[in-house]
């Protein structure tokens, strides 16, 4: 996998925020659930979700990593002055 030999990441979001940074992957299965398990809860309010429970399965069977991104370089744009 080509994030294991360069670990830098570019991202941008769909309100234009563009971001570089390092990323860090997480497969042991101990450590990857509870932190899956957190984020289902904080952005989808609970487990009993089914895209929860479908991602959880995924997690749980080593289908998924955990990706932890760590921000050096973000920038915006200022559309109000376009």
């Amino acid at each position: 996998m080509h994030r294991r030999s360069k670990p830098s990441i570019q991202s941008k979001t769909n309100k234009g925020v563009l971001g570089k940074g390092t990323v860090k992957i997480y497969e042991d299965v101990d450590f990857k659930v509870p932190v899956a398990e957190e984020i289902h809860i904080r952005y989808l309010g609970s487990l009993e979700n089914p895209i929860s429970q479908s991602f959880m399965d995924a997690i749980k069977n080593g289908q998924s990593v955990v990706l932890e991104i760590n921000p050096k370089y973000y920038s915006t744009r200022d559309y109000s002055k376009m």
